[in-house]
């Protein structure tokens, strides 16, 4: 999309961020909640190496932990443990999810 997404992230808190692409959508979860849904009309878009997200702004605060990926689209209900199970550990996914 052309205009950007803006969330309000809640400080001093540890937050769980999930971009999760499957069929002709993606679902953006946050502490295992979906809280943004983008259908695309034709295909998923392609991405290149020059693509980027962008994170921040004026004033923002805090850091990025970690990045991880997951080769496979996951379930509301797998994102939702995911977060409930790691959110106090330093791993957040699972090995057998990462082959």
């Amino acid at each position: 999309t052309d205009d950007p997404i803006v969330i309000d992230i809640p400080y001093q808190k540890w937050n769980f961020l999930v971009f999760n692409y499957g069929g002709n959508k993606v679902d953006l979860f946050m502490n295992g909640e979906i809280i943004y849904t983008q259908e695309f009309t034709n295909q998923m878009p392609i991405f290149n190496v020059s693509d980027y997200i962008s994170i921040g702004g004026n004033g923002t605060k805090g850091a990025i932990q970690k990045i991880g990926y997951c080769p496979k689209t996951l379930s509301k209900t797998s994102i939702t443990s995911l977060y409930n199970m790691k959110m106090f550990q330093t791993q957040l996914l699972p090995t057998y999810l990462l082959k």
